[in-house]
């Protein structure tokens, strides 16, 4: 326990005896009542007290021995002093690609600085786009590339309490000087998708704990603040997975979900961040998710590798089939197993097989929608047929075409990024995506929003 009688401050333990060197007083008066936190976050107990002159931080550290350098003598008679603290944090880096940031406030917060051994022109923040820097900021998260695996070591005063303002959608933000649990991150407007903590170790991964000098991404629902801080007991929210019983592939580690049904509103909680700069592997549906229902089409970005090495288990009991656009290749998918597919074939897909072959024309509703940058139009047709798939404003004028040419039957998805027959970006608002073939036509609506 701690107390204050006049300009004198008391350590006591519990048994009523002194802490080595207490009572102490303090060259200015002590003001208020002592608090005692553990601040390194080391196990080790700290006195926070008010003086004239503001906050005095005390070590109660028994021995003499300095494991960390504060601005005071550990076990001399002067104790007091204001809480300048040095500290290191050990940074690990692997070769290529990696998300970093700003562990603790250091004098000099230029990247070479900080990571000697990155390449030269590679420190890049996201706003929207990727933006190359010189320098880092707390709290925010960062690209930084390197040559090969190793480490660094970071210098300066820690900090334990971050407030963060993001934007809705996806933020790459970094934590604070010592490791915490995303689930005490103070989040109270609700604006962070569960789900959606994401940091990258050769391809992006789920992650529960934000570590020292490490990048990470985090997707909200809406623009508000979040507190980061070692101190915060957040308030918990349920979430249910719902790929917990789905069907997965791996594919060179990189792990895609499908089959299952996702309520609209926990989508966002399944969608991936943006891709990683040019060089980085990275696996996905198109769209930007980590699942599909039905019908996925793969995006694939993976680096000094000539084969797609994939695992599968098929929990359904249904099959499934893996395939590209030009019917090079196809493979089953059922049970658990594995195969091999030459990174050279594009456009590969994921579907149901009683898919594969419809029992009428079918138009399905673009997805996403609303979409910002790209969607996907789904048709089926029950045998080759001519088909047209084609883009129009609100007033009916032609935008342009998607499809013009001999199909053959089953289910097909084509993409829209949102330009004009001239390759030149429309404006937001309503659009028409009408569909033809030799016996029917059929339209529906969608909505873009720059």
């Amino acid at each position: 326990m701690t107390m204050c009688l006049g300009d004198d401050l008391f350590a006591i333990h519990l048994d009523g005896s002194f802490y080595h060197h207490f009572p102490i007083t303090g060259s200015l008066p002590f003001r208020g009542s002592p608090a005692i936190q553990d601040l390194e976050g080391d196990g080790d107990l700290e006195i926070l007290i008010g003086g004239s002159l503001g906050l005095h931080i005390i070590d109660i550290k028994e021995d003499s021995s300095p494991d960390e350098s504060w601005n005071m003598h550990r076990g001399g008679l002067e104790r007091t002093g204001y809480f300048q603290s040095t500290h290191s944090v050990l940074v690990h880096h692997s070769e290529v690609w990696n998300l970093v940031g700003l562990p603790m406030d250091v004098e000099n917060s230029d990247y070479l600085e900080l990571f000697p051994d990155a390449v030269q022109g590679t420190l890049y923040s996201f706003d929207y786009n990727y933006v190359n820097e010189s320098s880092l900021n707390a709290g925010t998260g960062y690209w930084l590339r390197f040559n090969e695996e190793g480490s660094d070591i970071i210098a300066g005063v820690p900090f334990y309490s971050l407030a963060l303002f993001l934007e809705e959608n996806w933020n790459l933000i970094s934590g604070i000087t010592n490791t915490i649990s995303i689930d005490n991150i103070s989040d109270p407007n609700e604006i962070i998708v569960p789900g959606t903590f994401y940091g990258f170790n050769g391809g992006y991964v789920e992650v529960s704990e934000l570590e020292p000098g490490q990048g990470y991404w985090v997707r909200t629902s809406g623009d508000g603040s979040i507190t980061i801080s070692s101190g915060v007991q957040a308030k918990t929210r349920d979430f249910t997975n719902h790929l917990e019983d789905a069907n997965f592939l791996t594919i060179n580690g990189h792990v895609l979900y499908f089959g299952m049904d996702v309520p609209e509103e926990h989508k966002f909680s399944y969608s991936l961040p943006p891709k990683p700069p040019a060089g980085a592997s990275d696996i996905r549906f198109i769209g930007d998710w980590k699942y599909c229902e039905h019908f996925g089409e793969l995006d694939i970005s993976v680096s000094n590798s000539s084969m797609l090495n994939v695992t599968y288990t098929i929990k359904d009991e249904t099959q499934w089939m893996l395939y590209d656009s030009n019917n090079e290749f196809k493979h089953m998918l059922s049970g658990t197993s594995k195969l091999t597919i030459p990174n050279d074939y594009h456009n590969i897909i994921l579907k149901k097989i009683q898919d594969l072959v419809p029992g009428t024309f079918s138009l399905y509703q673009n997805y996403p929608n609303p979409f910002n940058s790209v969607t996907q139009i789904t048709y089926d047709i029950p045998e080759d047929s001519y088909i047209a798939l084609r883009i129009y404003d609100l007033s009916g004028a032609y935008i342009t075409s998607l499809m013009d040419e001999i199909s053959q039957k089953g289910k097909h998805t084509v993409r829209w990024d949102g330009t004009d027959a001239n390759g030149k970006d429309v404006s937001s608002g309503v659009y028409f995506y009408r569909f033809d073939s030799n016996l029917l036509s059929m339209t529906k609506k969608m909505l873009l929003i720059r």
